[in-house]
């Protein structure tokens, strides 16, 4: 297979272990080069009901002036955002109070389809380049 003339020969084959509901970006591009995929799932992600709470409760700490303003949310995947979300709805809170950093722009694309507006993006997607966009973030927030 030559990625570059973006054909593949049918006779190539994939495995491509990953989440269950993964994001079907990267095996749509392999069918198009005309490459056979197995998707296999590996894993699935779980979500902790209670990480929303706990960040409304550190929020309304901070507003209410019992421990230092929180800068800023970051979110390193869509699912993150999703499960933050949830349990920010429980505590009547939305992910638009935050400023938020994002570790790619799938993420940051999640953080828009939830009205987010206020979104640095990682420059790679690393860990430094993360926080990067965290102090990016904060410093814009304030």
């Amino acid at each position: 297979c030559d990625w570059s003339s973006d054909v593949c020969s049918s006779d190539l084959r994939i495995i491509f272990p990953r989440a269950a509901g993964g994001l079907d970006e990267f095996p749509q591009q392999v069918r198009q080069r005309g490459a056979t995929l197995f998707l296999i799932e590996a894993y699935r992600t779980q979500k902790n009901p209670s990480a929303g709470r706990a960040i409304a409760e550190a929020w309304e700490a901070s507003q209410g002036g019992l421990c230092a303003p929180i800068a800023a949310l970051c979110f390193a995947s869509p699912s993150a955002v999703e499960a933050v979300e949830e349990g920010l709805h429980e505590r009547h809170h939305e992910l638009t109070e935050f400023a938020c950093a994002a570790i790619g722009p799938t993420t940051a694309a999640s953080l828009r389809e939830r009205g987010v507006q206020q979104i640095e993006v990682a420059s790679t997607p690393s860990q430094p380049a993360l926080l990067a966009a965290a102090i990016r973030a904060a410093r814009t927030s304030s």
